[in-house]
């Protein structure tokens, strides 16, 4: 990518070259360059997946960049988006309703999915950094803008709270299936207990009992004599 005064856009040069077939001694003789926007990048891309592509550039950039009164007609027909220029995207409406969004503006370029509703539809928003020519031969430039991916993620958060919801339900149906059997081991237990207790205070009346009377026994031999 690469920005000029006028025209902003994706550029590629390669050598042309000749070679002499008597001495088989190629040289460089000039050079082709071809350049496009973006709008025919991200039409390509977004026939391929289903996302929709932006691409932005800081203000800083822009005005660094531009003849200031070419950047003055290029904003009466694009403005800003708080502190970025929207140099291509192919749904401008949609793009400046998702970034409206304080989350997804705080997240450009952070590499940070946000998720923004838009009415009944909520849409994942992606950014990742935007580097120019310079930025890609010097890695100590800073970012020109942000890459931005949308897409609609309706139906995988309604599948993901689908699979929640279920697995909160075999979750609760497993949590009582586990507290009626604690209730069922503590009934059996208590039975048992209870069973053993009853035993042994039969037991212990008996003894009392066989004991009162020898006790009587003794007393009485006791009077006699």
């Amino acid at each position: 990518f690469e920005s000029g005064r006028v025209y902003a856009g994706v550029r590629g040069v390669v050598p042309i070259t000749r070679t002499d077939h008597q001495t088989g001694q190629t040289t460089v003789v000039g050079a082709l360059e071809a350049g496009s926007s973006f709008s025919q990048v991200i039409k390509a891309l977004e026939d391929h997946y289903p996302a929709q592509f932006s691409v932005l550039m800081t203000s800083q950039h822009f005005y660094a960049t531009h003849w200031p009164e070419h950047a003055a007609t290029l904003l009466r027909k694009n403005p800003m988006i708080g502190d970025m220029y929207i140099e291509g995207t192919s749904d401008d409406p949609k793009l400046r309703a998702l970034l409206a969004d304080a989350g997804a503006m705080a997240n450009l370029g952070e590499r940070q999915p946000t998720l923004v509703a838009l009415g009944e539809v909520r849409y994942a928003v992606y950014s990742f950094p935007f580097r120019d020519f310079l930025g890609l031969a010097d890695a100590g430039r800073d970012p020109i803008g942000a890459i931005v991916i949308t897409s609609d993620a309706s139906a995988l958060l309604a599948h993901l709270e689908s699979s929640l919801f279920s697995n909160i339900q075999l979750g609760l149906l497993g949590f009582l299936m586990v507290e009626a059997l604690l209730v069922l081991v503590w009934m059996l237990t208590r039975r048992r207990w209870q069973s053993t207790i009853d035993r042994t205070t039969a037991a212990l009346a008996k003894s009392n009992l066989d004991l009162q009377q020898e006790i009587g026994s003794v007393l009485a031999d006791a009077a006699q004599l």
